[in-house]
């Protein structure tokens, strides 16, 4: 396994729709980055800290060091845990939760199982996120409809105009894995 690739991180990405205006770049299946589905509208990609900025893990780099696509997720699953380690604070604001951590990776938390199965438990037993950027988690208990109502309102204040934007949706964990939360839910 290659130096770059050991350093992988796993991110969270929106996927495209196809009524996204955003110009779309074509890239061969080499130069693709890595990407996986993770819940409706979210991807899993694999980013590699570059100092000043960082990059996509590319299919290339995954056939050239002979790694696969599921030892490439859990390696960046790890790294993504060992990179949150003592580091991620819970602030609370009303009705709803906050996690605070680096200003990159906050909806990347999403994918650690460990931190809602058990770090969180005692937060949200059956957990509701509002992820509307990168640098924004926000989560409740879907119990609670004044925090899901709150969830709903920081979607709402940071979409359309923040940076790095994610998802409008909330999502609900059922049976380990993230679901969008139905309007009619609560």
């Amino acid at each position: 396994m290659s130096a770059r690739i050991k350093k992988a991180v796993a991110y969270l990405k929106p996927a495209l729709t196809d009524s996204d205006p955003a110009p779309v770049v074509t890239l061969g299946p080499d130069d693709a980055p890595v990407a996986r589905a993770f819940a409706a509208g979210l991807l899993t990609t694999y980013l590699i800290d570059d100092g000043d900025c960082f990059s996509y893990v590319q299919e290339r780099e995954l056939r050239e060091a002979g790694v696969g696509e599921e030892d490439l997720h859990r390696l960046a699953i790890a790294n993504l845990a060992a990179l949150a380690e003592g580091k991620v604070t819970v602030r609370q604001s009303g009705a709803v939760w906050a996690l605070i951590f680096d200003g990159n990776f906050e909806t990347s938390l999403m994918l650690l199982d460990e931190l809602w199965t058990s770090r969180l438990r005692g937060y949200a037993r059956d957990p509701v996120v509002a992820i509307p950027a990168r640098d924004v988690l926000a989560f409740c208990d879907a119990e609670s409809a004044a925090g899901v109502s709150e969830l709903r309102a920081v979607v709402k204040r940071t979409w359309p105009s923040g940076d790095h934007l994610l998802s409008e949706s909330l999502y609900h964990r059922v049976d380990g894995v993230w679901r969008v939360l139905g309007y009619g839910t609560h």
